[in-house]
């Protein structure tokens, strides 16, 4: 099983073995691929706004309510047991089984994150898994990427 990427060819089919050199290779495929940040939305047209079926009041209202403990504990014991753990090493079972002892600091960071907006960078992080879609991937587009961010982010 292959743990690293040890060589990849670029855009005009040359063969790069330093690791920076083939970070930068995947990262200029995947900014080709995805694009970059327009900024500024579209507005949306008003004849959208005629169409379809319209939240009651009391569904606007609820979706500008503050979460609250509970909510955020609901979501918590949402989370699948048997999905991959995240790069902190901690899955849904971990929250679960132990929310008696971390379940206050959990909801008190998730709530801060609300009021400050400013999630705490140890939550705020994500690892992306390269993986092989074949045998032996000569170039970038080759490779499927997987994200595996912590639970409490999610």
């Amino acid at each position: 099983m292959m743990q690293s990427v040890t060589q990849i060819q670029d855009n005009n089919q040359q063969e790069i073995y330093e690791p920076m050199e083939i970070a930068e290779v995947f990262v200029r495929y995947y900014t080709n691929l995805l694009g970059t940040d327009l900024g500024v939305r579209k507005e949306v047209h008003p004849t959208i706004f005629s169409q379809g079926p319209r939240l009651s009041m009391e569904q606007q209202y609820d979706l500008l309510r503050s979460f609250s403990r509970q909510d955020i504990k609901n979501m918590a014991f949402s989370f699948d047991i048997n999905k991959s753990l995240g790069p902190d090493g901690y899955g849904g079972g971990f929250f679960k089984n132990s929310w008696n002892i971390i379940g206050e600091d959990i909801c008190t960071a998730v709530l801060e994150f609300f009021q400050t907006d400013k999630p705490l960078k140890q939550i705020n992080a994500t690892t992306i898994f390269l993986i092989p879609k074949v045998d032996n991937p000569r170039v970038s587009s080759l490779y499927r990427p997987i994200s595996c961010c912590n639970i409490v982010y999610k």
